[in-house]
């Protein structure tokens, strides 16, 4: 129940966007995603209706396939429990999301994409008010690598579908 509240916090407030990623992986497209970097959150931050910081980046798919993410403490003042969520940028829908998927608190998931839409990942926190540093990856994953999507609902905890009203 808990997670479910944080998903409709997460879509109500994803309105703003921090970083845009276009044309990722290649250089104006074509190539796969590949993203990294880092980032802060804190007070300056825009802030969820659930009272925690976020970031987000948004990418488009280049394929059909998985797209994984990952978001990590990092630095001197890390965050203490990285949150990621994946949105459908077109949608006010959160379709799934990870608290501890990563190692120890660190944050991981993935998710089915379909070639040409535009997915927003947020990143954010487990706590209300927390504020650090974080680093993050976002990439399509080879599907020889045979991994299975957090959205799968076959998978064993499959991370909880929300869709909210925009």
């Amino acid at each position: 129940m808990h997670t479910l509240r944080r998903v409709a916090a997460l879509a109500a407030g994803c309105g703003l966007l921090l970083a845009v990623a276009a044309g990722c992986g290649g250089g104006g497209g074509g190539g796969l995603i590949d993203l990294t970097g880092s980032g802060t959150l804190d007070s300056g931050d825009s802030v969820f209706t659930n009272g925690t910081y976020f970031d987000s980046v948004n990418v488009r798919a280049t394929r059909d396939g998985l797209i994984r993410a990952t978001m990590d403490r990092a630095g001197s003042n890390p965050v203490a429990d990285p949150f990621l969520a994946a949105f459908r940028a077109d949608e006010t829908a959160s379709f799934v999301v990870n608290d501890d998927g990563g190692s120890g608190l660190n944050a991981t998931l993935q998710f089915t994409a379909t070639a040409g839409a535009l997915y927003r990942i947020a990143f954010s926190t487990f706590r209300a008010g927390d504020s650090g540093s974080y680093s993050y990856t976002i990439r399509e994953v080879d599907a020889s690598s045979r991994a299975v999507a957090d959205d799968d609902p076959a998978k064993p905890g499959a991370a909880p579908t929300a869709r909210v009203a925009p």
